[in-house]
């Protein structure tokens, strides 16, 4: 590490405070015959370990007592016999770690505190610079996760496990940069708040599957120019979850050739280079219960996986392997989630070489959809001594296809386009072609790839429909797997698809509307399922949108939001309208039990059945008035104590009323109403009311048995109809006018 030294200035004000009576107390420190207090430059950064900063000479009496803020002990003030020193310790290899980031230099202020001829405080600036002496460290690496597969774009793998962080010491480096190889992600560094860390975030750029563990190297450089950057690099395994992945199985040849010697047990590679046959996958629990053999050599071969190096090994039968073909050809194939084929290929030595014979054991080639055709990786040639058939003799999927003559070579011709469904769950066809002379038969494969269909994220997926707004909500976008990672082609398929349309963005695809939805399906549906099909090199896969229908208005004009929105304050104005009808109810019953109850006691101090109690006023109009004949009904069938309702002709001599002949409204309204006084009632005083003093005022009166308290000083007969009153009054009592008004 190359050290560039900045400079260091330290600035000494000394402030002596003089004990002497000479006042020259101040300590005299020189350096070359002359010591300059107000500046001096040393160079300092933080790679000097305990390194001498200053030595100057003092001429008199020198000590320092302590020195305040310096409690990481980088600096040491001291001296000796004939100098006064300043230095730094061990602990400045620490000084990187125990300072916080900053740009520039760090200040460091330490009080030292002299005695000369006097005391003296004498303050220290130090300004240290850093050097990019640290290389970033990543904490608990290297790393591992295990991970669903595949790992969808954007995807971040550090959720299933641990995060990935790097430390850099140095206090000036404000950042660090991540690389990784190979490049399948995007990668950004978080700064951890105060502290030096820094947090890798990861977005996959793409949908990666993984049939088995995956390493990468993580670098992490950071951005120092002292004297320059530095980096640090470790691993990262991702390894596929078998729970929660996708497999999508594979062997790692197309195909396998054997030789076998009639009478040996064991198959011998054809080729040393070949290796065994080893599977891709990432599910390998699955992969002994589902592997098989189809075709000549199934009824010779056993099977057996070895889980630990995902290899299978075949066995031989019995003792030998009989037959009068010169090859034996078969497919092995296993199963998990798709299935993985690859052709083998047994020589059989022994037989006769007279036979037809192809050039090759194995022929390849690739399935074009488009143009329904089989591209040859290289011409189907046969050697016979005479003329040669040659024709698909088995294999998956045989009536599409058939040998036909080119010329002196072979070609293979499509009879049938293959489906959809076959495309999607097979990788690869194997075929038997069979040739066949005078001289006999022999055999070879033909293996055809087929183009990778397109794999969906998911199986089905869901978004909004706000009918209000006519837009829609959608919850990430689809993300579609191709072969190459070309783009694949999404459609829809379904009613209304043409109001919708996909696009393309950098995390997948997303919905958009082309136009409104009719209003028929907006008032009565509230979902509709349409079909996505994604289409890349004319292979087709296909998945589920289900389009839930929101913000449609109600018959009140609004919608299912807007009710929702409005429930609160429903609620509330029915809480407050409730209590107002409870307290108009229970005011009116308050209110129509206290008339009762003042109604019945009324009517039990009232005279005869069917009376109602009344107030009544007296004063010295009332009797003959000028308002006696538009009294109402209801004052006729009222009377108060000490009074008699009737006409004349209803009485007797005594003036009390007939029984024979009852009041009843209808009678008192048909005739003249008359009051007279009852003589049974208690005969009591009647005293005369000055007219003047008591003026109009009324005198009050209850009905029952209360006494009148005034009357005026002459009873007005005439307003009472054909009453004899001077036959009923009493003899020896003045009779005062009397004035009935109601309350």
């Amino acid at each position: 590490m190359r050290s560039v030294l900045v400079l260091l200035h330290v600035s000494f004000l000394v402030f002596l405070k003089c004990v002497n009576s000479d006042n020259k107390g101040n300590c005299q420190i020189t350096e070359g015959g002359a010591f300059d207090w107000d500046l001096t430059a040393i160079s300092l950064d933080d790679s000097q370990v305990n390194q001498e900063l200053l030595s100057a000479p003092y001429s008199a009496p020198l000590t320092v007592d302590s020195c305040t803020n310096n409690d990481n002990n980088f600096f040491e003030v001291t001296y000796n016999e004939t100098h006064f020193l300043i230095r730094t310790t061990k602990e400045m290899e620490h000084f990187d770690e125990k300072t916080p980031t900053k740009t520039g230099f760090a200040s460091i202020h330490v009080d030292c505190s002299l005695t000369c001829k006097g005391q003296s405080t004498l303050p220290i600036v130090f300004q240290v610079s850093d050097t990019n002496g640290h290389d970033p460290t990543f904490i608990n690496g290297p790393y591992s996760f295990v991970v669903p597969s595949p790992l969808m774009q954007k995807t971040d793998f550090t959720i299933y496990g641990q995060s990935v962080i790097v430390e850099d010491l140095d206090f000036t480096n404000q950042d660090v940069k991540f690389t990784i190889t190979p490049e399948d992600f995007e990668i950004t560094a978080k700064k951890i708040e105060s502290t030096k860390k820094y947090t890798a975030v990861f977005a996959a750029k793409k949908s990666i599957q993984l049939n088995g563990p995956k390493t990468y190297a993580l670098t992490a450089t950071d951005t120092g120019s002292n004297p320059g950057t530095r980096h640090s690099t470790t691993s990262i395994v991702l390894k596929p979850d078998e729970n929660s992945s996708f497999d999508t199985p594979s062997f790692e040849q197309p195909q396998y050739s054997f030789s076998y010697v009639d009478g040996s047990k064991n198959l011998q590679p054809y080729d040393a280079s070949q290796g065994s046959i080893k599977v891709v996958t990432n599910k390998p629990n699955s992969i002994e219960g589902s592997m098989m053999i189809t075709g000549d050599l199934q009824q010779f071969l056993n099977l057996k996986f070895d889980p630990s190096t995902l290899t299978i090994t075949l066995e031989v039968k019995g003792t030998t392997i009989r037959t009068a073909s010169a090859f034996l050809i078969s497919t092995l194939s296993v199963t998990t989630d798709y299935k993985a084929t690859t052709t083998i290929v047994v020589y059989i030595k022994s037989n006769s070489q007279e036979a037809p014979h192809f050039s090759k054991v194995l022929f390849t080639g690739k399935y074009q959809p488009d143009t329904k055709e089989v591209d040859l990786d290289g011409p189907i040639d046969v050697l016979s001594k005479s003329k040669v058939d040659v024709s698909v003799s088995d294999g998956e999927n045989k009536d599409s296809f058939s040998v036909v003559s080119n010329g002196d070579h072979f070609a293979i011709k499509v009879n049938k386009p293959l489906s959809q469904s076959v495309i999607q769950q097979q990788k690869t066809i194997l075929l038997k072609l069979q040739a066949t002379s005078a001289e006999g038969t022999s055999f070879a494969n033909l293996a055809i790839s087929l183009p990778i269909a397109p794999k969906f994220d998911q199986s089905s997926y869901s978004i909004e429909y706000d009918a209000k707004k006519n837009e829609v909500k959608m919850n990430g976008s689809i993300s579609v797997l191709t072969e190459n990672g070309k783009d694949a082609i999404l459609t829809l398929k379904g009613d209304y698809n043409e109001c919708f349309r996909f696009e393309k963005d950098s995390d997948g695809y997303r919905v958009n509307i082309d136009k409104k939805l009719p209003d028929k399906v907006l008032e009565e549906e509230k979902a509709i399922v349409l079909e996505i099909i994604a289409e890349s090199t004319s292979v087709e896969s296909y998945a589920t949108l289900v389009i839930r229908i929101e913000g449609v208005e109600d018959g009140n004009g609004g919608s299912d939001g807007d009710d929702a929105g409005r429930t609160p304050y429903i609620i509330a104005i029915s809480v407050m309208a409730g209590l107002l009808v409870t307290a108009v109810i229970g005011g009116t019953i308050f209110y129509c039990v206290k008339l009762r109850k003042m109604g019945s006691k009324t009517a039990d101090d009232t005279e005869g059945p069917g009376m109602q109690s009344e107030k009544v006023k007296f004063n010295k109009h009332s009797i003959n008035g000028p308002n006696a004949e538009r009294k109402t009904s209801s004052i006729a069938d009222r009377r108060p104590t000490g009074f008699i309702r009737g006409p004349p002709e209803d009485l007797d001599d005594r003036g009390e009323m007939d029984e024979a002949k009852p009041d009843s409204p209808s009678s008192i309204r048909e005739r003249k109403k008359s009051v007279i006084f009852d003589l049974n009632v208690e005969e009591m005083p009647i005293e005369k009311i000055d007219a003047a003093s008591v003026g109009n005022s009324d005198v009050e009166s209850k009905s029952g048995d209360d006494s009148l308290d005034e009357l005026s000083d002459k009873s007005d007969t005439e307003s009472m109809g054909n009453v004899d009153s001077e036959k009923n009054a009493p003899k020896d009592k003045e009779v005062g006018k009397l004035e009935l008004t109601q309350l």
